[in-house]
């Protein structure tokens, strides 16, 4: 039997909706990719070349911003890595002179040049999801009276529980996915809060008479626009202005600027992934061991024990003749109390293994039911990174 991965998915009620879908996207793959390439490909495709982008290395390892190498402008409400944020303001700069010399109009198409989108913390995103999920498991076990004594009792019962959905649970795998998007890497930033699915939002940008300049612009500065979402731009860390620098007029003079990185002591793109993220898998056990661990708590706190009502037990003596000759008795009614997680040792509450091996089944169970095939060229590293975890602790 024939078995591809993704599943076809769409459906609609409307007849021929689904061509019209399809040839509509194809049509604006085809003209936005005549359009930029008139104004010198100055673009970049999270959707069909690039999804990683900003979260992986060169190695193609999963990476996390490291969120105190964040820098906010309240001038510009924008929050983003320090080197960006300083290529933004020189942009910005140069956009302003023009527009005081009545040189160019992309002001109103660029939001009067605010920020309606930038950084946002993924691990404090992904707290509030899991915190929820783990909020569901301790009510299905309240409801359904499971006897959680201890925390291996409660690890084993919610990989249970959660490899009986669909759901995915790690932060790696909700990092890697659509769930976090690309303002979350510290690179990106959006003029507009716009729905990226939405075509016909972007006809205005693509359509303005300075979509051109708009595009080149950023180009010298270090940026590249969206192609799905023009109001979006990000830092493209190959650029000449971001590896090599830049000539720029200042008091009349024409001068060469350093790269953006360089300014901030960042020699190359090596030094930048060392010095600016963290491996996403190590955060992702961290994470995992801080949720589980409150996720227990929690669980203690509204439980403390549960009450086993016993079981029945038939004492059948040998002369048995007929069924009134047994004896149904009962288990005595016990109180089982769980265990406060507060009296063991750090060392022994903490010890990895059991996080390491819970991580690595949610993980197996995740990119086994993953119908997005951009991921599964990741699941190749899991064996390795799960050794860098043991060796980091």
């Amino acid at each position: 039997m024939p078995d591809y991965t993704p599943k076809f998915k769409i459906k609609t009620t409307f007849p021929l909706k689904s061509y019209e879908l399809f040839e509509q996207r194809r049509w604006y793959k085809q003209k936005t990719s005549e359009l930029f390439r008139l104004a010198g490909n100055n673009y970049i495709d999270l959707w069909y070349q690039v999804p990683f982008y900003g979260k992986v290395n060169r190695e193609g390892v999963l990476l996390v911003p490291r969120e105190d190498k964040i820098s906010f402008s309240s001038s510009y409400n924008l929050s983003v890595f320090d080197f960006v944020l300083d290529a933004f303001k020189e942009f910005i700069t140069f956009l302003e002179r023009a527009t005081s010399q009545g040189r160019t109009g992309l002001k109103r198409l660029l939001n009067n040049f605010s920020i309606s989108e930038s950084f946002f913390s993924s691990k404090g995103v992904y707290l509030e999801y899991s915190m929820a999920f783990m909020n569901s498991f301790n009510e299905y076990v309240i409801s359904q009276n499971i006897k959680i004594l201890n925390l291996e009792k409660y690890i084993c019962e919610f990989i249970k529980f959660l490899t009986s959905s669909r759901s995915y649970f790690s932060f790696y795998s909700l990092y890697a996915g659509r769930f976090i998007n690309i303002n979350a890497t510290g690179l990106a930033f959006e003029f507009d809060l716009k729905n990226h699915d939405d075509d016909s939002l972007k006809n205005m940008y693509f359509q303005h008479p300075e979509f051109k300049k708009y595009v080149q612009t950023a180009a010298n500065f270090g940026f590249r626009v969206n192609k799905n979402a023009p109001w979006m731009l990000v830092a493209d860390l190959q650029s000449v202005p971001m590896t090599r620098g830049h000539k720029i007029r200042r008091a009349g003079k024409i001068i060469n600027s350093p790269a953006y990185p360089l300014r901030k002591s960042i020699p190359d793109l090596e030094t930048l992934f060392i010095s600016h993220y963290d491996n996403a898998m190590i955060e992702t056990f961290f994470l995992l061991r801080e949720i589980i661990l409150e996720g227990y708590n929690d669980l203690y706190q509204r439980m403390r024990f549960f009450v086993d009502h016993g079981h029945p037990i038939a004492s059948i003596d040998f002369t048995f003749q007929n069924i009134s000759d047994i004896e149904i008795t009962r288990t005595p009614i016990k109180t089982l109390y769980m265990e406060n997680l507060a009296n063991r040792l750090d060392s022994e509450r903490d010890k990895p293994k059991p996080f390491v091996d819970l991580l690595e089944k949610i993980l197996f169970h995740e990119f086994q039911t993953k119908t997005d095939r951009r991921y599964k060229h990741l699941e190749n590293s899991l064996i390795n990174e799960k050794t860098l975890i043991i060796l980091a602790l």
